[in-house]
């Protein structure tokens, strides 16, 4: 091989190593970084539950040292126990404090995991426990099985809805049509039927019916609950 053409080959070579020399430093950088976040990030984290582990491991020698030694201490508050019955019930209150007031979680040195009962809990329940349950309280609904509330306004769910008469549902009155209706409102809704399927509305729109007048225009009739919804179409 021509002395030239070795040169040119050797040093193609080395330029690719460098190239891939700048890329694994790059990489390595990379992974040091992140790894080094995490770990002071974790770290600080387990700082912070070791502490509150101490300081309540201080406070209870303490306490048993003053009671051995029939020393009175000074008074200190005094918190009631939390409601919570687990460590992961605890972990969530304390997740809480540490996100909505973390001066405070900071303050009092709460970490985000620890004893659902020692001091450090008590006093943050007592500062903020009715708000967090509060916050945290089941959902309530008074909806029916339609899912729709008592004296919600509704409207026309198709294009066309049959009206009966209420309470013998024994006679059909007439109907009512998209046509005539459009996206008004047709009426209000009273309660779910005792039979399956229907639903009791007080009709408030008149055009529609085979008369063109609904004898129980304003008063209640039956209708079927997959004709009606509480939303505008």
């Amino acid at each position: 091989m021509p002395l030239e053409r070795q040169y040119k080959t050797l040093t193609t070579k080395k330029i690719k190593m460098k190239k891939n020399l700048i890329w694994i430093g790059i990489a390595s950088a990379l992974l040091i970084g992140g790894g080094a976040f995490w770990y002071f990030n974790n770290k600080r984290e387990e700082e912070r539950k070791k502490k509150e582990a101490e300081l309540e491991a201080e406070r209870l020698r303490l306490e048993e040292e003053a009671k051995k030694a029939n020393v009175s201490q000074p008074r200190k508050a005094v918190y009631n126990d939390t409601p919570f019955t687990s460590k992961a019930e605890g972990d969530k209150f304390r997740a809480w404090v540490n996100k909505n007031y973390s001066s405070y979680a900071k303050q009092i040195d709460l970490s985000l995991s620890g004893d659902f009962n020692n001091s450090f809990i008590k006093k943050a329940f007592a500062d903020y426990g009715q708000e967090y349950l509060k916050a945290n309280a089941p959902k309530t609904t008074t909806t029916t099985a339609t899912g729709i509330k008592p004296n919600s306004t509704i409207y026309l769910n198709g294009s066309y809805a049959d009206v009966y008469s209420y309470p013998e549902k024994n006679r059909r009155l007439g109907f009512i049509s998209r046509g005539n209706v459009g996206a008004n409102s047709i009426g209000i809704f009273v309660r779910n039927a005792n039979v399956s399927g229907w639903a009791v509305v007080n009709v408030s729109y008149r055009k529609g019916s085979i008369d063109n007048s609904l004898p129980a225009y304003g008063k209640s009739v039956y209708m079927l609950i997959k004709d009606i919804t509480d939303k505008q179409v």
